[in-house]
């Protein structure tokens, strides 16, 4: 185990005796370990970890149990790592290291988990600095602190006594919170367990930033794209890669990890949160772009437009709407001022006469009230207007099957939480990959189109291109 980071300190001596100590107590009491499954704050901290911790994990600290309860799940996925000072057999890839000399080379991880073991640490300043190292940029760390108030200052450049029989100190809240502050971590979440607190923090996506010109910062516009898997469209790369970039603005890209869609969609946000966004752009990871979309929608937006979106081919066909195979849609209420029929609206699914499909043909910025997240730009203080989570997933109780129109949920929250108004420019051509790429001719193409199917339906297969005639309305 490589001490030399910290073995100079004037406090080393003190610590290195408390390891031999907490490592003979867990050896005579195993159940001590707050890791152990029947805790029940670990088991709380479980579900915390599995809803927030996406990629390769590393647990700074996992101690000498086997598999630390909260990570169970994340250890059967094959993407758990561990480090420790305590030796001991894991499952999982483990080295017997310190927090402030972690053995692993630079963005390797995307997650980090601090569970009980920040105030085990030697120098917390220097091991954070570590943590930020090993993670990606935008990464995330998870931390579970025991916070005691009126706890003393500590400083590992001062000989120091242990405060107890295991730690050499202990955190209050605000100097817990005041250390993240001060290396550069910002805090997206906290849940409070008491006598403990769970945190979740992220690293800034450029820590080094542009000074700002002469009159002023640049206005910011964070474009993500929620998308989990190593492996992505090359032409959608290509297509985002070649975005003009619109004058005056300072703009930054993100990946949205996690689970599903709406775990992406809120990663995404996180990211721009922590990025100091002005303005958000959704892109879909499945689609291909014209090099000036970003100007459009910012000369959209400049005009006045809270918020603005572009429609994009649907793959298939969406039941119980009256609409062609991959037609580009958005919907609106079929009466903009019908306020009390509105109040009677419950999905697109239970309701679909109360609303329409959008034509291009209707003029080239229109107010709608249902679209995608396929390109969808708003405005940061729309999204923070919102109760957290901003994205929700719909699962139907009787299948387990998932609904998909957390998207559209998410605009119409929007509008009746942020009371922002949602505009949809029509000239605006986007192709949807599915593997071919979709434009708006598909929905033409379709002379025998008799049966309402679903997204994806392998029998709904376009006429050859040389083929093509438009169908009359």
């Amino acid at each position: 185990m490589d001490l030399s980071s910290v073995d100079h300190l004037p406090v080393f001596e003190n610590w290195l005796s408390l390891v031999q100590v907490n490592g003979d107590h867990y050896a005579g009491f195993p159940t001590a370990s707050c890791s152990v499954d029947g805790h029940q704050v670990a088991g709380l901290f479980r579900g915390f970890v599995n809803r927030n911790a996406v990629g390769m994990v590393l647990d700074v600290g996992c101690g000498p149990q086997p598999v630390p309860v909260y990570a169970t799940e994340i250890n059967d996925d094959g993407r758990l790592l561990g480090l420790d000072p305590i030796d001991a057999q894991h499952p999982f890839a483990f080295r017997q290291g310190i927090a402030e000399k972690i053995p692993w080379p630079d963005a390797m991880f995307d997650t980090v988990i601090i569970a009980t073991s920040l105030d085990h640490f030697v120098d917390p300043v220097k091991a954070l600095k570590e943590v930020q190292r090993v993670l990606v940029p935008g990464g995330t760390l998870l931390v579970w602190v025991g916070l005691i108030d009126d706890s003393a200052e500590y400083d590992p450049m001062k000989p120091t006594d242990p405060v107890d029989e295991f730690h050499l100190f202990h955190h209050s809240r605000q100097q817990f919170e005041q250390l993240f502050e001060e290396t550069g971590f910002g805090c997206m979440e906290s849940i409070d367990q008491g006598e403990s607190a769970f945190y979740k923090f992220r690293v800034a996506e450029v820590n080094i930033q542009d000074p700002a010109p002469p009159d002023g910062p640049k206005p910011r516009l964070v474009v993500g794209v929620p998308w989990d898997s190593p492996m992505i469209w090359a032409d959608t790369f290509a297509s985002i890669a070649d975005l003009e970039h619109p004058e005056g603005y300072d703009v930054r890209f993100v990946m949205g990890r996690g689970w599903c869609p709406a775990r992406r969609h809120e990663d995404l946000c996180e990211r721009a949160v922590l990025l100091g966004a002005d303005l958000i752009l959704i892109l879909g990871a499945d689609q291909i772009y014209e090099r000036d979309l970003l100007v459009r929608l910012i000369g959209r937006w400049e005009d006045g437009h809270e918020i603005v979106c572009a429609l994009v081919p649907t793959r298939g066909y969406v039941a119980n709407q009256a609409m062609r195979p991959f037609q580009p849609v958005a919907w609106r209420f079929k009466s903009q001022n019908g306020t009390a029929d509105i109040k009677h609206f419950h999905s697109l699914l239970e309701n679909p006469d109360m609303i329409e499909v959008i034509d291009r043909d209707g003029g080239e910025m229109q107010r709608i009230n249902f679209i995608g997240s396929g390109v969808l730009m708003f405005q940061m203080d729309h999204l923070l207007a919102l109760e957290r989570p901003w994205f929700k997933e719909t699962i139907k109780p009787k299948d387990y099957t998932r609904i998909a129109n957390m998207d559209c949920t998410f605009v119409w929250r929007l509008q009746t939480e942020a009371f922002a108004d949602v505009w949809c420019d029509t000239t605006i051509m986007v192709k949807h990959i599915h593997p071919m790429q979709i434009d708006d001719t598909y929905q033409h193409r379709f002379k025998d189109f008799s049966e309402k199917g679903v997204c994806g339906d392998k029998n709904l297969v376009p006429q050859p291109i040389e083929e093509y005639q438009p169908l009359e309305t």
